[in-house]
């Protein structure tokens, strides 16, 4: 686990959570921490922390 920056998510970071390039990743993360953050009165800045998670897959549901 990472807690970094918006600014700083790694291109390794997007790409564990399946959305491709760190481009794509910020596109689609930035519209909804704004949207998020909005609701809570606050504007949203590339500052703000993220949690970047990595899991090991145990166990497939289709035993692969």
């Amino acid at each position: 686990m990472d807690v970094v920056p918006f600014e700083d998510v790694t291109a390794d970071c997007a790409a564990a959570e399946g959305d491709g390039t760190l481009t794509a990743w910020k596109k689609a993360h930035r519209k909804a921490f704004a949207a998020a953050c909005e609701e809570i009165g606050r504007n949203f800045d590339e500052s703000m922390k993220c949690v970047c998670e990595y899991f090991d897959v145990v166990y497939r549901a289709d035993g692969q």
